[in-house]
């Protein structure tokens, strides 16, 4: 009976790691968490352009994208490999500035900048994954082939 138990125990243990590792293998966006300088120093330091997710608390699209979009898998990979993924809420801190600064209007609103903080393109409204990730590829640096 204490055999039974214990096999019991360690297939629980198992597959309880197991689906805990799948889980977060299918991680979404990871957003750096830093101020804007420093996300503005990260980049020009890893030569990585940058997006900005400009919402609201309030903003229905805005928490959609955090749901869906964000938490996509495919949206997780393309963005960490790719860019600096960074968020700011237009009603709070840094956001305040950023987004008059910038023009922002509606929400959400996407601003997406080069390594050196140049503000490539601004796109606004909810987008589902396949439709984020092609705009996100229209901007993305083209690294240079060494001959």
């Amino acid at each position: 009976m204490k055999k039974i138990f214990l096999v019991g125990i360690l297939a629980l243990f198992f597959f309880s790691n197991l689906l805990a590792q799948k889980k977060a293998a299918k991680s979404g966006v990871t957003f750096y968490e830093g101020t804007w300088n420093e996300l503005l120093a990260k980049a020009k330091e890893e030569k990585k352009p940058f997006w900005v997710d400009i919402y609201t608390t309030w903003c229905g699209p805005c928490k959609m994208m955090a749901k869906q979009t964000f938490a996509d898998e495919e949206v997780g990979k393309f963005t960490s490999e790719n860019y600096i993924s960074y968020k700011l809420d237009a009603e709070n801190g840094e956001g305040v500035n950023i987004s008059e600064k910038y023009g922002v209007e509606a929400y959400p609103t996407f601003l997406i900048f080069n390594a050196e903080g140049k503000l490539l393109a601004k796109e606004e409204g909810f987008k589902d994954a396949e439709r984020f990730i092609y705009v996100l590829e229209k901007y993305k640096e083209k690294k240079k082939k060494k001959k």
